[in-house]
């Protein structure tokens, strides 16, 4: 399929987003103790990468992570906890949801992707609250 300039810069903005969001739910997941945050992290793990494998059969090249993303969140949540930094990087992957909704005329598959990860953003959601018992934080 042949992609637009600008179709093919986005979808390697989302590629590289899901490289990314894939490297960091599994480096913080290798540190929870709850076998329930481990496994949902480890899920999202698999999920992201799945999604980054999609869009390199468009783009038919791998990208890099952004490791000073990864890095930053890395810390943010050694420092300030899970919660706070699955919040902050919650606020990014909203903004790829209406993103991936631009492309889904060009992009049918977008929209699998999109539904997706809503899904999964909304089970994180949920288990921030009860698993890390976080409601008050994310009100």
């Amino acid at each position: 399929m042949k992609l637009s300039p600008s179709i093919y810069k986005r979808i390697l903005h989302f590629q590289r987003d899901e490289i990314t969001g894939s490297i960091l739910y599994e480096k913080i997941g290798k540190r929870q103790k709850n076998g329930n945050n481990k496994s949902t992290l480890f899920e999202l793990t698999k999920v992201e990468r799945s999604h980054y494998e999609t869009w390199r059969s468009y783009t038919e090249r791998d990208v890099k992570p952004n490791w000073s993303k990864i890095y930053l969140f890395y810390v943010i949540s050694r420092i300030l906890g899970d919660t706070f930094a699955f919040k902050f990087f919650e606020l990014g992957e909203e903004y790829g949801i209406k993103e991936l909704n631009s492309i889904v005329k060009e992009i049918p598959e977008a929209r699998e992707i999109n539904a997706e990860k809503s899904v999964l953003m909304k089970r994180l959601h949920q288990r921030m609250q009860n698993e890390w018992n976080v409601s008050s934080v994310m009100k």
